[in-house]
């Protein structure tokens, strides 16, 4: 872990300090996020742009779970919206955090809270980029079949395709290191994804070189 990464999670864990102190409840319950629809009298672009406003202030207000809640409605809705989709990763990166200084002061029950949020998070990230790497996969295999069977020249699509693969690629590398459940399941989930990397930019600089 570097040095600028170790100083990003003291602050955290002081913020985190601070907000266990100060904000958390005894409490506090942990609830699945709902599903939403868009709502008919709304555009889709009015209706991520209100989610993500409401997300910003619940963020703002420390309200976390809330946030969490309306970002994942935008996920839900776009899965490639990256400003949604780093709030939700930051919010388990907090709640993390927060598991962690109520184990520190021996607050089981609250840590125990944290955990199963912070997991949950976890899990809605995982399902969420596995979804896209499926859909991904499916739209690359069917370019390949199309261009080895007609011979059209899709090499443009291809490529982003295998674009699209490796992107998706990376961001389950890096929820694995950074959310961890433990450092064996890390270590052998990150062994594997440096290996599809490792077949995908294969494949990319093939037909990339590909006249």
């Amino acid at each position: 872990m570097n040095s600028s990464r170790q100083h990003d999670r003291k602050r955290l864990l002081l913020c985190a300090s601070v907000f266990l102190l100060l904000c958390v409840p005894r409490n506090v319950a942990v609830q699945a996020a709902e599903t939403h629809a868009v709502p008919e009298a709304m555009s889709p672009a009015e209706y991520v742009t209100q989610s993500l406003q409401e997300a910003d202030e619940n963020f703002e207000r420390q309200d976390f779970w809330s946030a969490y809640e309306l970002y994942q409605r935008v996920v839900e809705f776009d899965p490639s919206h990256r400003v949604a989709r780093g709030k939700v990763y930051e919010i388990a990166k907090i709640y993390q955090a927060l598991e962690e200084v109520a184990r520190q002061e021996q607050n089981t029950k609250q840590a125990e809270i944290f955990h199963q949020q912070y997991r949950s998070i976890v899990r809605t990230l995982l399902g969420v980029l596995t979804a896209q790497l499926k859909r991904a996969i499916s739209t690359y295999n069917k370019y390949k079949k199309e261009k080895d069977v007609s011979g059209e020249h899709i090499q443009e699509n291809i490529l982003n395709a295998l674009d699209n693969i490796l992107t998706i690629l990376h961001e389950f590398r890096d929820i694995y290191e950074q959310c961890p459940r433990d450092e064996a399941t890390m270590e052998q989930m990150v062994e594997k994804i440096d290996a599809a990397i490792s077949k995908y930019t294969q494949e990319y600089t093939q037909y990339q070189n590909t006249p």
